[in-house]
């Protein structure tokens, strides 16, 4: 990045290629990150959720490194938007695919939440941490999408072929439940309430309170 930034070629090269294309780039000035919008939002929340978990811990450098490698992973992991109109796929974008081209993920560990940190060795102790942030901000993103305004206000239906992200306890790290709605189930209203889901495993019903749709995209 740093190449890129302040290398003279590198930056003809861009503006050329920009001038092209006719892109303009827009910079938020210094020292206001109240204008940054939803990715300050983003990283606000990070933070919140970061000194919540790791509070007075006391950790080295390679300790803090590693831990922010990882939450930087948590924080990319997070599905956008389904990747294609076929309900056959439960793909969904995310930020990693910005930056390495496909999903994140990472290594199963058994968990380690509820244990003692005095019991953990120094490597055990960070993934506690982490899979404490995951636990804490999976939460928070999944409660975001699934907010629901008043019930006197009528919501559009689930539909057959939509995706959708499951609402699940105990899911490890990076690890994000998706599943394709194959049948739903209606009242005398002829609102939905339940739907039936074809997920990688199998077939299951669930009310709509613990499935979350995607923002949809015009």
């Amino acid at each position: 990045m740093k190449k890129i930034i302040f290398e003279k070629e590198s930056t003809k090269r861009i503006s050329s290629f920009a001038t092209q294309k006719g892109i303009n780039f827009h910079l938020i000035p210094p020292c206001a990150p109240h204008m940054g919008g939803i990715w300050e939002a983003r990283v606000k929340s990070m933070k919140f959720h970061l000194c919540r978990v790791v509070g007075n811990a006391k950790l080295t450098f390679e300790e803090f490194y590693t831990l922010l490698c990882q939450v930087e992973a948590v924080l990319n992991s997070r599905p956008l938007c389904p990747l294609s109109n076929d309900p056959d796929n439960l793909q969904v974008l995310t930020p990693g695919h910005f930056l390495i081209g496909t999903s994140l993920l990472a290594l199963s560990d058994c968990s380690s939440t509820d244990l003692s940190s005095n019991r953990l060795s120094r490597w055990s102790h960070v993934q506690q941490m982490v899979q404490r942030l995951w636990k804490c901000w999976s939460h928070d993103y999944v409660h975001r999408l699934q907010q629901r305004n008043k019930w006197k206000d009528i919501q559009p239906n689930a539909k057959i072929g939509d995706v959708v992200l499951l609402k699940e306890d105990n899911l490890p790290p990076l690890a994000w439940k998706r599943a394709v709605i194959s049948d739903i189930h209606t009242g005398r209203d002829r609102l939905t309430r339940v739907v039936t889901l074809r997920t990688a495993k199998g077939t299951l019903k669930r009310p709509v309170t613990k499935i979350c749709m995607f923002p949809k995209v015009d």
